[in-house]
């Protein structure tokens, strides 16, 4: 019997609405705040920067080659840009998990997880905005509309940072004078959080870098607001909320592992898999020695090969692959591609990141 495909279907709606918020405030929320600001520039860089290179330069690589007639499918540069955007993105939930067993120094730890998490942010907007121009066509985009995208990419990014720290402050104030209703206090947290979500949503901001900003600035008010037991559930409640999103997404990513409805064209994959693992390397180097001629506390030739294969896909990439529109050719192939570089990884660069810790035992203490 032929099973219903559309009861196993992630809409874009479910996965952006429901799904994302959770996982993206429980990663900013836990975030080391002191860390993340004293290395914001360097972590701007990589998140800007480096997703920018990668996404321009894994879409333009593979549009170069498509040209020769070695892929099954035919794509566009628009496509392709738009497939770079969601490869390019970095899974903070994949990372932490490692660097948090692994106990890493705090430098190595705050650049690839705040880099992770900022490039979710960068990589959403710049993925809605491909998405925008391939809904226009490529035939009917003027020069006009590409100014007014990349003048909107910065408005999208910063607007939403801006909701998420307003937000965030909103909360502040009001857990401080409800000290007497504990009960209330996470509800107002989880909620006011969520809701500069949903606000940036409505209004075509960044969602994912407004609940970013807003669990990473909240978090030391409402520990001095909150007592000792009430801050723990609070805790316990983005932990839980974030664990049913992850375990969601995977459940869908194994569903789609198994589907029939994959694309396999061996040339675009492996070179997918060889470009993302290029272009991040070249990226990460380049960045981190000209960001070490100004640094007081430099990187050193061990986190380098960390942040390169730190680099782990995962369920963001996936849940964006599977929310392009069905009306795109190249789909079922990017959603194929997207889990063979998703496992290869999480389970080979995983591994790679691991040794990389052996290679240098003094990152195994942290250090303030």
């Amino acid at each position: 019997m032929e099973v219903d495909r559309s009861e196993f279907y992630l809409s874009s709606t479910v996965f952006f609405i429901y799904i994302l918020p959770p996982m993206m405030f429980d990663a900013g929320f836990n975030m080391p705040a002191r860390y993340f600001f004293e290395n914001i520039g360097s972590l701007i860089c990589f998140a800007l920067i480096n997703t920018g290179f990668n996404v321009i330069m894994i879409g333009l690589s593979l549009y170069l080659v498509s040209l020769t007639g070695v892929f099954a499918v035919d794509m566009n540069l628009l496509d392709l840009l738009l497939f770079g955007s969601l490869i390019a993105d970095v899974d903070p939930v994949a990372v932490i998990v490692i660097f948090e067993d692994m106990n890493v120094n705090e430098l190595l730890y705050i650049s690839v997880f705040g880099e992770s998490v900022l490039n979710d942010g960068i990589s959403v907007v710049l993925y809605r905005m491909l998405l925008t121009f391939v809904d226009i066509g490529s035939s009917n985009i003027i020069t006009r509309d590409y100014i007014l995208g990349f003048i909107s990419f910065f408005v999208v990014a910063f607007g939403g940072i801006i909701i998420g720290v307003i937000s965030a402050f909103v909360a502040s104030f009001l857990t401080k004078f409800t000290s007497n209703v504990p009960i209330v206090n996470p509800v107002i947290v989880v909620l006011l959080s969520f809701c500069s979500y949903w606000i940036c949503e409505l209004t075509g901001l960044s969602s994912i870098l407004g609940i970013v900003f807003c669990g990473v600035a909240i978090r030391p008010y409402i520990r001095e607001n909150l007592t000792k037991d009430t801050f723990k559930s609070v805790q316990h409640i983005t932990k839980i909320l974030s664990l049913i999103s992850e375990t969601i997404i995977f459940i869908f990513l194994g569903l789609s592992t198994v589907s029939a409805r994959h694309h396999w064209d061996t040339a675009f994959i492996f070179l997918t898999v060889i470009f993302c693992l290029l272009y991040r390397a070249l990226g990460i180097c380049t960045l981190c020695y000209i960001l070490n001629k100004n640094r007081v506390k430099k990187f050193n030739k061990v986190d380098i090969f960390i942040m390169v294969f730190g680099g782990l896909r995962g369920a963001i990439a996936y849940g964006l692959a599977v929310a392009l529109p069905n009306e795109l050719e190249a789909k079922d192939l990017f959603i194929t591609t997207c889990i063979v570089v998703i496992y290869f990884t999480v389970f080979l660069q995983g591994d790679m990141v691991i040794t990389g810790f052996a290679l240098n035992g003094s990152i195994w203490n942290r250090q303030s």
